[in-house]
């Protein structure tokens, strides 16, 4: 849930406010003097509604110029919208009937305390030329529209796709934005993480001022896109701090070549494209159609790690880097010369390098169609290997030789699933093993038979997980998508 923010200044008159220090101070101003004599002498129990009647029958009763009248209802507005925001309306009217105009502390409390039940903030500042929008009032007015109570007071549990397209605007109209608050900034880039609007994220990210918290709250949602834009926004000493996030960001700019976004990044990016359409405003936006290619983004990562030493000294930053290199960039050289610079500093975990540049070795064997690739694998195939190693090792090499020979597969698999079924009723291990043999037909266009040991596994409670027969549903549905759009081979590689 995105985090409580400004609350309505509106207050509840129950008694807790107290009122007498307050329009003691509003009275004494110059303005009131020549109405000393019409109102009353105690006015600590009126409420803002009784004292705004008292005023406006003293200055029925006097003959005062237009100009001594204006301050008067500018100071009623300035001074008691925050505690009532009626006030404002009724001292605004009379201004207009008068000709006066509203001055800025008026217009900004005004703004400031806008409930937002008749018109938004946005509205009421489109009242007033743009030489109005001073930077206090603008900030106000995006504080006010991202007020929980105000939206969620009108019917809106979420800060509607039209309100962030103002609230865009309106920071992009502020002169200094510096003065932009990072609280602000933060319950913005919240809406837009949880939105998935992430063509909106850059243009307040270079605002400076966010904090990472946003994105810390919503870690496991974050999107590549998002955290692409997180590396490029934030500086690196500050990511390095946050190991599960700059895992993701290593994770990220290594195994894409591209920027990649999810179809629902794609939908609310052309309807937040629309809400500004609305108002005439599309430069605030990144194209989504227009990726950058993160080669060069990942060496510059790459080279940062390797100057500060973060893979020498994390086990799992190494591992990360030797798939990324070995499998997902298919550099074997780079993933050998770090496997033996890991040797050095990670040596007692070398069964865990080994798994890495086997897996290396065995997918460039399928990649490529060189089953003398995956023959060398086994050269790293390690001595020691815990329960979860041995596991992992076995589906790679069933995956890989699926490529060559998908009976090999097969007999891996036999060889190896009762010792592991018999262990427990409900064996994680047998559902993974049989998850990559579903998957080794199915690269070799069988489904068929692929759907028979699916459902054969599920009857004879070989494959248990809920979460893996849920992959393979997934699986056979892309799969089936596939065929129809001619597709297979791209697709199961």
């Amino acid at each position: 849930m995105l985090k409580r923010y400004f609350t309505s200044s509106v207050k509840c008159l129950n008694g807790k406010v107290h009122f007498e220090p307050v329009y003691a101070n509003l009275l004494r101003q110059e303005c009131f003097k020549p109405l000393a004599e019409e109102l009353p002498k105690k006015y600590g129990q009126l409420d803002p509604y009784e004292l705004s009647e008292f005023v406006n029958k003293a200055l029925a009763k006097q003959s005062l110029n237009t100009e001594q009248v204006i301050p008067i209802h500018n100071k009623m507005i300035e001074e008691l919208s925050r505690y009532e925001y009626g006030i404002s309306t009724v001292h605004a009217k009379k201004l207009e009937q008068i000709g006066g105009q509203l001055s800025e502390k008026s217009l900004l409390e005004i703004i400031r305390n806008n409930p937002g039940r008749v018109h938004d903030s946005w509205e009421l500042l489109k009242r007033f030329p743009k030489e109005f929008w001073v930077d206090d009032l603008l900030l106000a007015a995006v504080e006010n529209t991202i007020s929980r109570k105000t939206y969620e007071e009108n019917g809106k549990q979420i800060l509607p796709l039209k309100s962030l397209a103002q609230c865009m605007i309106l920071l992009q109209n502020i002169d200094h934005k510096q003065n932009i608050k990072q609280d602000v900034l933060d319950v913005l880039v919240g809406h837009i993480l949880e939105g998935k609007i992430s063509n909106a994220l850059q243009p307040l990210l270079q605002y400076g001022t966010t904090s990472l918290e946003p994105f810390l709250e919503r870690i496991e949602e974050l999107t590549p896109y998002q955290i692409y834009q997180i590396y490029k926004n934030f500086p690196l000493d500050s990511l390095k701090t946050e190991e599960g996030l700059f895992f993701k960001i290593v994770n990220t700019l290594g195994k894409f070549q591209k920027p990649v976004f999810s179809q629902e990044e794609v939908q609310t990016s052309d309807e937040f494209k629309k809400s500004l359409q609305e108002f005439g405003e599309f430069s605030v936006l990144n194209d989504l159609s227009h990726s950058e290619d993160l080669s060069q983004e990942y060496l510059q990562l790459r080279q940062y790690i390797s100057e500060n030493e973060l893979d020498k000294k994390d086990l799992k930053l190494a591992l990360n880097l030797l798939r990324i290199e070995g499998v997902y960039r298919n550099n074997l050289e780079r993933a050998l010369e770090l496997y033996h610079s890991y040797l050095l500093s990670h040596g007692n975990k070398a069964n865990k390098l080994m798994f890495e540049i086997l897996l290396s070795f065995a997918s460039q064997s399928f990649k490529k169609s060189n089953p003398a690739m995956l023959q060398y694998s086994q050269v790293f195939f390690p001595a020691d290997n815990s329960e979860s190693d041995t596991v992992n090792i076995i589906r790679t090499l069933m995956l890989a030789n699926s490529k060559f020979d998908v009976e090999k597969s097969l007999e891996l698999y036999n060889t190896n699933i009762e010792a592991f079924a018999k262990r427990n009723e409900e064996s994680l291990e047998s559902s993974l093993i049989t998850e990559s043999l579903i998957m080794a037909y199915l690269a070799n266009q069988d489904l068929n038979f692929a759907r028979v040991i699916f459902e054969g596994a599920i009857r004879e409670k070989i494959l248990t997980s809920h979460a893996i027969i849920k992959n393979l549903k997934d699986l056979f549905k892309t799969y089936g998508e596939a065929v129809e759009k001619g597709n297979v081979k791209d697709v199961m590689q």
